[in-house]
């Protein structure tokens, strides 16, 4: 991200700038995120406490990169949803972001917390018409959550 903005590009990121840049981001001229998973059959898996990625991957900006580390691909959905649920995809996220959810001790327990991390699931079963390009990139290694 620091290349990035050395470069002269702008970046919009909410961890930084707050819940208005997840708007901006969503219209850019990319978008850059990360999946929770990746079916081998090539479903692309988001879940989102907001949807802010559900939501620009599905309409908003013109070029969407999805980076995918070797630690998120999985058999199918059904595969997908049990590494999203796990204590190593959203209870590792939780437990970064400082939040009290009951998934930071282990398995996901469908709680009614408001700060849920997990809300909006989408699957990506084809690149999205409200998008001009739709790139994924595989990494070799383990990355995020």
């Amino acid at each position: 991200m620091d290349e990035l903005e050395a470069n002269g590009n702008t970046l919009y990121t909410h961890w930084k700038d707050g819940p208005a840049a997840k708007r901006k981001a969503a219209v850019a001229d990319y978008y850059i995120c990360s999946a929770n998973a990746l079916t081998e059959d090539g479903v692309i898996v988001l879940t989102d406490g907001s949807g802010n990625r559900v939501s620009a991957l599905s309409f908003g900006p013109s070029n969407a990169i999805v980076i995918v580390g070797e630690n998120k691909i999985v058999a199918d959905k059904t595969a997908a949803e049990a590494r999203i649920k796990s204590g190593a995809c959203a209870g590792a996220n939780a437990k970064r972001l400082g939040f009290d959810l009951p998934c930071v001790d282990g398995e996901c327990t469908d709680c009614a917390s408001p700060k849920r991390i997990c809300a909006v699931t989408a699957y990506f079963e084809k690149p999205s018409s409200g998008l001009e390009n739709t790139y994924v990139i595989l990494v070799g290694q383990t990355l995020g959550y």
